[in-house]
């Protein structure tokens, strides 16, 4: 196991919306909480190795809070989000949106909650050479 996950917890920066950092003098309702990941772990295998993508990694978003999560390549970062996103599963914990688990939602209901809540933009491209910029954008809208 690789100690990934460390870089991507020194690297988690969470803010509320006004810039402040959460104390737990924080009196917003629970009911606020938007997202929150409970000891998510991701670890790849193959025939000769496992590797640790996320260890134990929890959080809490409330609405109206801002995340960035920055770290060196290999930290994590991307197995997060597409975790959070519901784009992958992680191998222990789970995520909740609104207090519901997503991961016990049926592949139809995910694939729902994830075009009515979560918005991606993926750093590699996957444009169809035959559309303009416009046509592209809006490719999948319809």
């Amino acid at each position: 196991m690789h100690g990934l996950e460390t870089d991507l917890r020194r690297y988690l920066i969470s803010k509320t919306s006004t810039g402040s950092k959460k104390t737990k003098t924080d009196n917003r309702k629970s009911m606020d909480k938007l997202i929150e990941a409970v000891s998510l772990t991701k670890i790849y295998r193959s025939a000769s190795e496992a590797i640790s993508a996320l260890g134990q990694v929890s959080l809490v978003l409330k609405e109206g809070d801002y995340l960035a999560i920055v770290g060196p390549s290999g930290a994590g970062k991307s197995t997060l989000l597409h975790i959070l996103g519901g784009l992958d599963s992680p191998t222990k914990g789970k995520v909740f949106f609104k207090d519901k688990d997503i991961y016990r939602l049926k592949d139809s209901e995910i694939s729902f909650w994830r075009n009515k809540h979560v918005g991606f933009v993926f750093q590699f491209y996957h444009l169809v050479e035959e559309l303009n910029v416009l046509e592209n954008a809006t490719f999948h809208c319809g």
